[in-house]
């Protein structure tokens, strides 16, 4: 009988933003045992891969383990795959990135193991036909898709018993068949209990790939009621090896020498399954849900509309990143002169390109505000780096960073950059350079609800009663006066460089129709304080008695308990005193003038404040997506009461500013 040629191992990566804790836990329960075990049975070659801040941690960290893995690679039981450093999906990032990242781990592995790789693994086997000629361009031979893939692409019988080849643009790169784990199985089990899935329904086949999400080998020694995972890889490892007569396990490089001529084939978009579920929308996701449960898993892989890019738009702060890094991406390669700087720049543009930190993935993903505020540190330093000294002016510009066809309003300054969009007229990046992160990145889910308010700044409504804490932390309003989904008209600078005019005219519900109205917000910057001057104006021909309602949405820390905060009242004595605010609370306070976030996270005070005196409402707020609610940060809206005759306006000065100063001090009247 003909042996099983068995490609077996692990890809391993955990994303830039977690923690040392995470890290740790994940070594000794997952990296340490299974490589440890794998060591005492050198008669099973596995192939290997580790993301690039993997290594570099690993490096750092546990210098032992690395002894280990070289050790066992120079007697060629392990075959180390390469990838993009810092595991992006490769398709959505800029071509000489992909490059870059793919040669930058392909330098470190060589100097770490004297080898180089001639693999590259794919990010949740994120795939795009363009993908080929850029892995061929950075001197890769091979890669790896799901078995789905290959049945999507309409290979069957003895052209899917094996890898075969693909090209773009005449540059050629063979790619082989892999069965995961934990994607391709209805049921998630270890290598043993897979290959016996996998010989059930194929009993003929030659080849077989399994590969294995290391960060999940916790989860498989969990269920198996082991004492250890020591003992878990131990069990798993001797299985696999008592099946020499039947299995040889194989390394992809060998396996390609010892190959003839392989079958050329053509692969569709396509990734894992819960890669396109974070694309998918809430109805095609439900469909895809009721046929998974009335097939028993068996619809797992099933093609459906769309491809790896939909995860982009599934929600507005995935869409802001990846414009954000795009954007990034055009400042880097413009970088002239100093080869130093534009590589630590790369680097730091590189490493905001981490698949996790744009879809939510199991490690949290973009719902963790630790990974995604990573990828905005990351973005914000290489864009400082790409600042040439003495030559840069803050100032504004206008820019389509988003691809809606309607031009951003972009202010750049020394201390910060406030970014705001003509729909809602909301500020929806606010970096502050000092503290390196963005304070406007919220995150609130894929919920779609019409009232829902976005998790960003400046984020206006018009509700016809005062709004509750309970709505503020939800999100939900009246839809009918949520202006955040509106769009403003854009108007003519008057200043250039320091303000931005934009203006709404619509209607409310009104007695006898519609309440027609015009709000013009302009923002108003300067050094350390941004504005937003107010003008609300009653067009119709009845009285408007409304509650106008602000709302902010920082993320002062990563932690619910990672700032303080303060709010100054006027109370009933008509003294001024400054409150302290349980964070964690939701509460309201009337007669407010400002309130201040301040933190170990934050360089500087962050100040809130209102030439009028108004209700200022406090609430944390969760992300409401589906699975378990996270802590995104806080939300501060800032709410006024409004009673217009026909004809009449109301005037209001909302500052933010990255110190202290007092409401009335700063912005431009």
């Amino acid at each position: 009988m003909k042996k099983i040629q068995l490609l077996v191992g692990s890809y391993n990566h955990l994303p830039p933003g977690s923690s040392e804790t995470v890290l740790e836990s994940t070594y000794q329960k997952s990296y340490r045992p299974f490589l440890s075990v794998l060591y005492r049975f050198p008669e099973l070659q596995a192939t290997l891969h580790y993301s690039g801040s993997l290594l570099v941690w690993l490096e750092r960290r546990h210098p032992e383990f690395i002894m280990l893995l070289a050790e066992m690679a120079s007697r060629k039981q392990v075959e180390l795959v390469g990838g993009a450093y810092f595991e992006p999906i490769l398709a959505w990032v800029p071509g000489p990135d992909r490059i870059g990242q793919v040669e930058a781990l392909t330098v470190l592995i060589r100097k770490s193991f004297g080898r180089r790789p001639r693999g590259c693994w794919l990010a949740e086997y994120a795939w795009e036909p363009s993908v080929a000629s850029s892995l061929k361009t950075s001197g890769m031979d091979y890669t790896f898709l799901l078995d789905r893939a290959f049945q999507a692409a309409g290979l069957s019988g003895e052209i899917f018993d094996g890898p075969v080849t693909t090209e773009d643009q005449g540059r050629d790169i063979v790619v082989f068949p892999i069965h995961d784990c934990v994607a391709s199985f209805a049921t998630v089990g270890g290598y043993a209990e897979s290959l016996q899935s996998l010989r059930s329904k194929q009993p003929d086949a030659s080849f077989l790939g399994l590969m294995l999400p290391g960060e999940r080998a916790e989860e498989l020694w969990l269920a198996s009621g082991l004492e250890s995972p020591d003992v878990y890889f131990e069990r798993s490892f001797s299985a696999l090896a008592h099946l020499a007569p039947e299995v040889e396990t194989v390394l992809p490089g060998r396996y390609l020498k010892s190959t003839g001529q392989l079958e050329r084939a053509y692969f569709p978009s396509s990734a894992s399954d819960r890669f396109l579920d974070a694309g998918a929308s809430h109805a095609l996701l439900a469909e895809l849900q009721a046929i998974r449960k009335r097939l028993g898993g068996g619809a797992n892989g099933y093609p459906r509309p769309g491809g790896i890019r939909q995860a982009l738009i599934r929600t507005e702060e995935a869409s802001l990143l990846y414009a954000r890094m795009q954007y990034v991406h055009l400042l880097v390669s413009q970088l002239r002169g100093d080869k130093a700087r534009k590589k630590t720049a790369q680097e730091e543009l590189w490493s905001s390109q981490c698949a996790e930190a744009y879809w939510t993935a199991p490690s949290g993903g973009i719902a963790d505000p630790a990974i995604r505020g990573a990828a905005y540190a990351s973005l914000l330093e290489a864009e400082q780096i790409t600042r040439q000294k003495g030559s840069f002016r803050p100032g504004i510009i206008q820019a389509d960073i988003d691809s809606d066809r309607v031009k951003e309003t972009l202010f750049q300054g020394q201390s910060y950059n406030a970014y705001v969009h003509a729909r809602g007229g909301v500020l929806f990046e606010l970096d502050h350079f000092k503290s390196r992160r963005n304070l406007a990145s919220g995150y609130g889910g894929t919920a779609t609800e019409k009232g829902s308010l976005r998790r960003r700044c400046f984020v206006d409504s018009l509700p016809a009663s005062p709004v509750s804490t309970e709505a503020l932390a939800s999100g939900l309003l009246d839809p009918d006066a949520n202006l955040a989904a509106f769009w403003y008209s854009i108007l003519e600078p008057k200043r250039p460089n320091h303000e931005a005019g934009f203006l709404l005219e619509a209607a409310l519900s009104g007695r006898s129709g519609g309440q027609a109205f015009s709000l013009e917000k302009t923002y108003v910057f300067k050094k350390s304080q941004l504005g937003v001057r107010y003008l609300f104006r009653n067009l119709s021909e009845e009285p408007i008695d409304r509650t106008f309602l602000s709302a902010f949405h920082f993320v002062p820390s990563y932690v619910p308990d990672g700032h303080a905060l303060t709010v100054l009242a006027r109370e009933a004595d008509g003294v001024e005193r400054e409150l302290a605010v349980g964070a964690k609370e939701s509460q309201a306070y009337q007669n407010a003038l400002k309130a201040t976030l301040a933190g170990p996270d934050l360089a500087d005070p962050l100040t809130l404040a209102s030439d009028k005196p108004c209700r200022i409402i406090i609430a944390p707020y969760k992300d409401r997506s589906d699975g378990e609610a996270r802590w995104q940060g806080l939300a501060v809206a800032l709410e006024w009461r409004l009673r217009l005759a026909p004809g009449a306006e109301w005037k209001a000065l909302v500052s933010l500013s990255f110190r202290d100063d007092k409401a009335q001090e700063g912005a431009a009247r």
